[in-house]
């Protein structure tokens, strides 16, 4: 009887594994999402920093 509750507790090793790797996962489809909405907004804020320092990055963003 014993046998049956100890069973599931060799198991649990590979569990902590997965739970980590859907975690990384669900980080980078939210990463993903919130530049597809907010890419040309960050694109945007982005090559005014770099117009503002200066340098050959500005001409760049001009290309865009």
């Amino acid at each position: 009887m014993l046998h049956y509750f100890s069973y599931g507790i060799g198991k649990e090793k590979g569990q902590g594994i997965i739970e980590y790797a859907l975690i990384l996962v669900l980080i980078a489809m939210v990463v993903i999402v919130v530049l597809a909405i907010f890419g040309d907004v960050l694109n945007e804020a982005y090559c005014n920093i770099l117009t503002t320092i200066g340098g050959e990055g500005g001409a760049a963003c001009a290309a865009f």
